[in-house]
């Protein structure tokens, strides 16, 4: 996550997927306490969720700024590849800091084309 006080902002898009490829993320960083023995070692945090690093192609911009035509991104979830957006075409939500981009958790939605244009389904079938 981002460091407290950092500018984060979300940004949401229809996209198109590039490529989706898994990733290890990396291990949770031991934190020792004031005391300074190594039996008081506390975890910082636990990863649960499968790591993937993700690229899509913008087709349309619904939230935010972003000057890129691709955006990568890191990805998590609990369910691995089966819980990623089953099209190929996504509504993507993309938290941004100065120092990292990752998906918000749980929320790409089916988008799918329509003569006007992509459009994402009235019904809000999330994945």
């Amino acid at each position: 996550m981002a460091a407290e006080g950092d500018d984060v902002r979300l940004f949401a898009f229809v996209g198109r997927e590039v490529t989706i490829d898994d990733f290890d993320p990396p291990p949770c960083e031991l934190e020792e306490p004031d005391g300074g023995e190594e039996a008081d070692l506390e975890l910082e945090c636990i990863i649960l969720d499968a790591a993937f690093w993700a690229k899509y192609k913008i087709l349309k911009v619904v939230h935010g700024e972003y000057s890129g035509k691709t955006v990568e991104f890191e990805m998590y979830t609990h369910w691995g590849r089966a819980s990623l957006p089953q099209t190929r075409e996504a509504l993507m939500f993309v938290v941004m800091s100065k120092d990292r981009k990752y998906a918000a958790k749980l929320f790409p939605v089916r988008a799918y084309g329509a003569k006007e244009g992509n459009c994402i389904r009235e019904d809000f079938d999330f994945i």
